[in-house]
């Protein structure tokens, strides 16, 4: 319970669907920059979508994509470190051409309410 799984992008819908039903306490993170689990992520509270690979059209979804397609409070920053530096994930979102307040949301504002919303004691003054 108030686990987090990353949901790593190999595996059907219908796949990821039954778990985000039966597994209620478990929030899953779809790995890689994706629009193909919009009706998941809408439907499910505990599913989300990361920007990672977010900068590799055509394999992966754009920001803007991501932005026009799925609900911006559903949408986390992925760095897809350490294989990549974090700045190549963080670029393709603070140089988009979208609202600040979405750029804010994504790079840390929704990860923060999940974190409060799972209940985690993380001290992030220190």
């Amino acid at each position: 319970k108030n686990w987090i799984a990353l949901h790593h992008w190999w595996s059907s819908s219908e796949r990821l669907e039954h778990w985000a039903r039966d597994y209620p306490g478990i929030t899953f993170i779809v790995g890689h920059a994706a629009t193909d689990f919009k009706k998941i992520i809408e439907k499910y509270d505990n599913v989300y979508q990361c920007t990672c690979a977010c900068f590799v059209p055509p394999f992966f979804a754009t920001m803007k994509q991501m932005v026009d397609v799925l609900p911006a409070e559903k949408i986390l920053y992925g760095s897809d470190a350490l294989d990549l530096d974090f700045a190549t994930g963080i670029g393709p979102i603070a140089l988009a051409d979208f609202p600040e307040k979405t750029k804010e949301m994504i790079l840390g504002q929704n990860a923060l309410k999940l974190i409060k919303k799972l209940g985690w004691n993380i001290d992030l003054a220190t």
